[in-house]
């Protein structure tokens, strides 16, 4: 037209201004406003008001403001467009102020500006602007136009008043289709499932006829198992209204059954789509992905580009997700290769994808190459960065890009902060903890459960359980993620006991119990040797269908071996419907345990047997279970085959187990030749097990070389001067003792003091030696010396070689009469029925007169006295231990 001359008129701009809608047109719409000023035409109220339009649709509002502004005359149209132009784009304050400067400038609004200035009401924080609105419209007279009703429930949902929006709804005179679908949509993005599947339901009791776009809204609210059996009802409905062709409701459908579980459904319904585009093609993978099928994902990429299908950024997004390891590098390069030919190295959130995979599968260079090639970052970009420090365990690298992230004018948020706290993993990290923690305070994220959780996680990692406990008194809301850390912070503490009782406060609370949940409770009654509890939560973990899961039956066997109980740990390893690794290995180690060596190398058989051979970790168990038995042979063997048979390297703890079987059989020269050989750095151990193997054999020299390396490394540890002290008595050598003694007063090295406790009508009642804080003290002791005098007249004479020997034989005969473990059977015995199985937890070594006194009373009373020291369990039943005495 420009070519042939004719000049254009008003409505020849009109119509190519109404051409211009994308932001892609920009330039060639200032060109038209360019020659629309030559032609005299911009202060026409018409082309005004389309110049208006054109720069709100193509993105430009401070244009598209300065031609409003500029306007000479103004009709309710011109203020409608910018309006439009505002909410398109979420500008709400500036949308909520024009509209009160239209007000005041008494131009009267209709159902477009009403309709368009609600529209820019899409959050929280715009809530009180839409309430005003909301009062001028019924001020106005249009609250009941069928329009602005829907628009005002949609705005009420959008910034987040549901009730709002309810109330609004149910006042509407006339309900359509539209109406029914916004508020299904609203409870469905707030994730009220039920709310919204009732008005579903609801609609269709009153004869509403769902159309495509409700069963799309209907199908995003059934988002979990709970809900499958509606999302199968509407896949019926589907079906009879002959929908389950159309691609947008297919997509939904094989949606919804992801979320809900099950998988299989929701391939079958990809697979059986007629039509599938590009968004079809997204979630299918996305949904691989979710649920962990990394290759099938990939395999649907590769039939997507075989399909002629074009990926777009999406996609690539989710199948870069499906390489989460090492093992998918490879895939993970093609996929690359595939970006840069196709062009998406320039799309952000793509570059962000390569960055997150790169880094999971453990090639950090190449992910700070791709982030060092991006032109352009967004916060996701340096979070997806940091994330790859903290998964390597570069905490030093984590906190600069957190520091050249706050430098480059972005504030951390709640991901970078989880992110970061991630990688604080030990207590050597507790300053960046407290650095990061000040951080939190100053930006106000400190409140977010999230990142609350993830503070509570790192202060517990770094050895702060205090500030863990701290942070949870402080935290505004908790989920079951901080109740979780909080008892794993007890437990790693051994603080069993205030972790149940932790436990008990989340079950008052209600709080869903987790697997997790599970585990942490279930090592809590392990520290403590909690029988009966851990037999109620076995009950518990039943009802929760949990029983079959076999890392939580691992944990029952690791709680009942550490229990004292071998028949309840055998019995659930035998139940397990399949046994890992680990299953045989924690078998093994309760056996090790409580001394039983045979029946550890048999399961060791057992396992070999089934196709399993033992790791690392399981030659720690067996080697134990000889140690603990004396199977010097067996122990040879077994240490051999590491290096020989399955070409391992022997470990660190293999050595110690080792030194501690010649040890305890007497072969002091060997051990001490070991000791000196071992390929490790690290010999504090060695030195204590020899020290102890000394103490045994009354090897007075040698555990006094080995205890003098040990004063040495840890001059602070009271174990080796007691110890060395005892040899000492033993020996007869006072003057020695005395002299260690002494040494230790002027090192100021306290003993550590000796505990024993029962649990009883699930209460724990713990005693030291010559206690008599207990409210049945009385009876405790009346009953001891009963005890003692039975045993007197059975042949029992008490071992008084390590009592001090400068006082009274009557003396030394009451202090071994008031140790702690001998209160605490005595306890027991009181206040069980006859018969009754006997637990003692001690946290010391048993004293040898003691363990002697507890054969005669297994005999004397008939009863199994089970003690678990700080070495090993003792299993006393009719005058024998289970140890054989080789202790």
């Amino acid at each position: 037209m420009q070519q042939e001359f004719v000049k254009p008129n008003k409505f020849t701009f009109l119509s190519i201004l109404n051409a211009c809608n994308h932001v892609s047109f920009l330039k060639e719409g200032r060109n038209i406003h360019a020659l629309i000023s030559e032609s005299k035409l911009e202060n026409d109220v018409v082309v005004g008001t389309a110049l208006v339009n054109m720069y709100g649709k193509c993105g430009s509002l401070k244009e598209a403001r300065l031609m409003f502004d500029h306007m000479e005359e103004r009709n309710l149209i011109s203020w409608n467009a910018m309006l439009t132009a505002y909410a398109q784009y979420g500008h709400d304050k500036e949308a909520f102020k024009l509209f009160q400067k239209m007000l005041q400038n008494n131009v009267k609004p209709n159902t477009i500006t009403f309709l368009s200035v609600l529209n820019s009401f899409v959050k929280p924080a715009s809530l009180l602007m839409g309430r005003q609105v909301h009062a001028c419209i019924m001020e106005k007279g249009f609250e009941f136009n069928e329009i602005l009703g829907n628009a005002l429930i949609n705005m009420y949902g959008k910034c987040g008043d549901l009730e709002s929006a309810r109330a609004m709804f149910n006042r509407l005179p006339e309900r359509d289709l539209v109406s029914w679908n916004i508020m299904i949509t609203v409870y469905a993005q707030h994730e009220k499932s039920k709310e919204a599947l009732q008005i579903f339901r609801q609609m269709i009791k009153q004869g509403v006829r769902p159309e495509k776009i409700t069963f799309v809204s209907a199908l995003h609210a059934c988002a979990g198992p709970a809900h499958v059996d509606s999302g199968k009802m509407m896949h019926g409905l589907i079906k009879a209204r002959g929908l389950e062709s159309d691609v947008v409701v297919a997509t939904s459908l094989l949606n919804m059954y992801g979320k809900c579980g099950n998988f299989d459904d929701a391939l079958e319904i990809f697979e059986n789509m007629p039509f599938r585009n590009v968004v079809s093609w997204n979630a299918m993978i996305a949904l691989c992905t979710q649920h962990g099928k990394d290759q099938e994902a990939l395999v649907l990429f590769k039939r997507m580009c075989e399909d002629g299908m074009e990926p777009n950024n999406i996609t690539l997004v989710s199948v870069l997700a499906a390489c989460p390891s090492p093992e998918y590098l490879t895939e993970g390069k093609m996929i690359h290769a595939y970006i840069s030919k196709k062009g998406f190295k320039s799309d952000v959130a793509v570059s962000n994808a390569l960055v997150n995979m790169y880094a999971k599968c453990g090639h950090l260079e190449e992910a700070k190459i791709r982030f060092a090639d991006m032109k352009e970052r967004d916060i996701i970009s340096w979070n997806s960065m940091i994330a790859a420090y903290a998964q390597h365990g570069d905490t030093v690298s984590a906190l600069e890009m957190l520091q050249q992230m706050q430098d480059d004018g972005l504030k951390p948020d709640n991901v970078t902060f989880v992110s970061i706290l991630s990688s604080f993993t030990c207590e050597t990290h507790l300053v960046h903890v407290k650095f990061v923690h000040t951080q939190l305070l100053e930006v106000g994220c400190d409140c977010d459960l999230i990142v609350g959780n993830a503070l509570m996680n790192a202060y517990n990692k770094c050895g702060e359980p205090e500030e863990t406990c701290n942070i949870f008194d402080k935290m505004p809301e908790r989920d079951t993620v901080s109740w979780n850390v909080l008892i794993a912070a007890c437990v790693e503490r051994e603080l069993g006991d205030l972790a149940l009782q932790y436990f008990g406060k989340m079950q008052w609370h209600g709080y869903e119990l987790e697997k997790v949940t599970f585990l942490n409770i279930i090592e809590a009654c392990a520290s403590i040797a909690s029988l009966e509890k851990g037999r109620l939560f076995q009950e518990s973990i039943t009802i929760n269908q949990l029983d079959s899961d076999v890392v939580i039956a691992n944990a029952l066997v690791n709680m009942y071996g550490k229990c004292g109980s071998l028949e309840d740990a055998y019995r659930t390893f035998c139940n397990m419907l399949y046994r890992s690794l680990t299953s045989w290995g924690t078998m093994i180690a309760a056996y090790a345990q409580h001394g039983v060596g045979k029946a550890a190398l048999q399961i060791c058989g057992h396992m070999q047997w089934d196709g399993l051979k033992p790791d690392q970790i399981t030659f720690v168990s067996v080697l134990s279970a000889c140690s603990h038995a004396g199977l010097l042979v067996e122990g040879y063997h077994h240490f051999s085959s590491i290096t020989g048979d399955l070409d391992l390297t022997q470990t660190w703890e293999q050595y110690m187990c080792m030194i501690d079987l010649l040890g305890r059989a007497g072969m002091l020269d060997e051990a001490e030749n070991m000791i000196v050989q071992i390929p490790f750095e690290d010999r504090a151990l060695a030195w204590m097990i020899l020290l102890g193997a000394c103490r045994v054999h009354g090897d007075a020299n040698r555990g006094k070389r080995a205890a003098n390396y040990l004063f040495e490394v840890d001059s602070e540890n009271s174990a080796p001067y007691v110890i060395l002290s005892n040899i000492f008595a033993a020996a007869g050598k006072w003057e020695e003792k005395a002299k260690i003694r002494k040494l230790m007063e002027g090192r100021s090295v306290k003993k550590q003091a000796g505990f024993s406790s029962i649990e009883l009508n699930n209460g724990l009642h713990q005693f030291i030696a010559g206690d008599k804080s207990h409210p049945q003290s009385k009876e405790i002791y009346v009953e001891l010396e009963r005890l003692i005098e039975a045993m007197k007249k059975e042949g029992y004479v008490p071992d008084t070689t390590l009592v001090l020997h400068d006082i009274e034989e009557e003396e030394k005969l009451d202090l071994l009469c008031k140790h702690s473990e001998k209160l605490a059977v005595a306890f027991g015995l009181i206040s069980t029925p006859k018969g009754a199985s006997l637990h003692i937890i001690k946290n010391l070594r048993i004293c040898g007169d003691c363990h002697l006194a507890f054969k005669f009373i297994s005999k004397l009373v008939g009863r199994e006295i089970i003690v678990r020291d700080a070495n090993r369990f003792h299993t006393f039943k009719e005058g024998c231990c289970s140890c054989g005495d080789f202790w």
